[in-house]
């Protein structure tokens, strides 16, 4: 009989708790958080094993975390939208009896949920971002013109105060000449000019130093035209078709006696025309007159001013006969013999 009033009592208890978690799930639905939290806290003081309770309070602990402070408003003009719940196993009935009381954990000392404490106007001032006035733009568009006319008005002022410095330092005009004056004018520096050019003509002419510029500077083409020949054909050209193969050459300014350009052409171990000398003499009248030489070494090969050999050319307008009668008189003439600059 003890036994049956006993289940009785469990069975009765039971269908409390079943009714109390169905109004929790109400309140649950219809956004009554706080009304849902206190409902599963009085059934878990009942029952701290009561899984519906437990899963019910920890659902509403993650919708308050994710969602924001609800705004202080009358009730909702459209329902909140219903979602659908996961199914959740049925609890294992057991005996209130029989359940070990050490067993049982104890609730967390934490509150499973934190209510907002914010005031209605604490939440419009987080949920709202005041928007800032727009700036009026009438005052950046006169300060705008105000530059515009000053910098307008600084660069009048330097192209004015250019204009004026540059008339006030102009040079004055001067009345041009009548054409008589013109033409008397130009016959004067038409006569200083001819005048001039013929001075400068005649001091060229007898200068030793013109002169030899002008020897070095036909030396240098002669040099130039053998090593292009020898470059295309390998060997320096006979002393006796020299003009033939290279073309017509200049000759010394004075040519005459010694003043005259000499080529010789010499065979090594690599065959015949390997090796040249050219050769000019070179005024000095202080220091004595002076062979300038380019090519081979003068010391190997010191016949190359000789007339007999057959090897040797002079590069001159006079007649061979005439050419050789002079160069023979020459060691009879000379006191000293010359010096050889030589060119490496």
């Amino acid at each position: 009989m003890d036994s049956l009033n006993m289940d009785q009592t469990q069975n009765s208890h039971d269908d409390d708790i079943a009714a109390a978690i169905l109004q929790i799930k109400q309140w649950e639905t219809e956004g009554k958080t706080e009304d849902a939290v206190d409902g599963c806290q009085e059934i878990l003081d009942i029952d701290p094993t009561n899984v519906e309770a437990k899963n019910i309070l920890i659902r509403l602990n993650q919708a308050g975390a994710t969602m924001p402070a609800e705004m202080p408003s009358a009730e909702p003009t459209t329902p909140p939208a219903v979602t659908q719940e996961p199914e959740i196993p049925e609890a294992n009935t057991f005996n209130l009896a029989e359940t070990p009381t050490s067993e049982s954990p104890e609730p967390s000392s934490e509150p499973l949920y934190k209510i907002s404490t914010d005031t209605p106007e604490t939440k419009e001032t987080t949920l709202s971002t005041p928007t800032q006035p727009e700036k009026k733009k009438s005052h950046g568009i006169v300060l705008n013109i105000v530059l515009f006319i000053a910098l307008a008005a600084i660069i009048g002022g330097a192209i004015y105060g250019y204009l004026y410095f540059f008339k006030s330092s102009a040079p004055k005009e001067v009345e041009a000449p009548s054409e008589v004056e013109r033409e008397e004018v130009n016959m004067e520096e038409e006569i200083l000019s001819t005048e001039g050019s013929q001075e400068a003509d005649e001091t060229t002419e007898d200068t030793e130093a013109s002169r030899n510029d002008q020897r070095f500077t036909d030396l240098t083409l002669i040099e130039t035209k053998l090593e292009e020949y020898y470059a295309k054909n390998r060997v320096y050209p006979p002393a006796n078709e020299l003009e033939t193969e290279i073309g017509k050459l200049p000759t010394d300014p004075l040519d005459t006696g010694e003043f005259v350009y000499s080529y010789a052409v010499y065979g090594n171990y690599l065959g015949e025309n390997q090796e040249y000398i050219l050769s000019g003499v070179f005024e000095d009248s202080e220091m004595g007159n002076t062979t300038w030489t380019t090519g081979a070494s003068p010391s190997d090969h010191p016949d190359y001013r000789d007339p007999e050999a057959e090897n040797v050319i002079f590069i001159t307008t006079q007649s061979a006969e005439t050419n050789n009668a002079q160069t023979e008189e020459e060691p009879a003439a000379e006191t000293e013999t010359p010096k050889v600059k030589v060119k490496r």
